[in-house]
């Protein structure tokens, strides 16, 4: 039970900090990649009301995915050597970046051709990229936070 709590806190402190990267793109107008409002929108069907659904969509979906990443650490054959702990980070960036393509691609295919909201029908390749850009920390930090918490337990 102490093993699945650790995988949630986990899962949900790498997610909090893809969450503060798209804040961060969004607040220094790098880019408009709020992924909590497109998400809520795309549920309430307006881009008001969209805080609550879009958080919790998101960090349900961080969860699911970091309970994926942890389920492929154990089970990839990663050397386990002192000078290569760090060699699961490398590992969850390479996770973070192809599932990061996957992303990139339904984010630019899919999900702009059936959003409600018009404003998000438009979004365009930019966004797509810089979300698949922040799914990279998210693997690193899965791949640090499991060799730290998880590897051993």
């Amino acid at each position: 039970m102490i093993y699945f709590l650790l995988c949630l806190l986990v899962s949900v402190l790498a997610t909090g900090a893809v969450l503060l990267y798209f804040w961060t793109l969004e607040s220094t107008k790098i880019s408009s990649v709020s992924i909590i409002r497109s998400f809520g929108a795309f549920f309430s069907e307006k881009n008001t009301d969209y805080f609550k659904n879009g958080f919790i969509l998101h960090i349900l979906g961080g969860i699911f995915f970091g309970l994926l990443y942890i389920l492929l650490f154990r089970i990839l054959p990663i050397p386990e050597e002192g000078r290569y702990t760090f060699m699961y980070a490398i590992v969850g960036m390479g996770m973070g970046f192809n599932h990061g393509m996957l992303d990139t691609l339904a984010l630019s295919v899919l999900f702009p051709k059936h959003h409600p909201v018009e404003q998000y029908k438009k979004a365009g390749l930019e966004i797509a990229i810089f979300h698949g850009l922040g799914l990279i920390p998210f693997g690193f930090l899965m791949g640090i936070l499991y060799k730290i918490f998880l590897a051993d337990a």
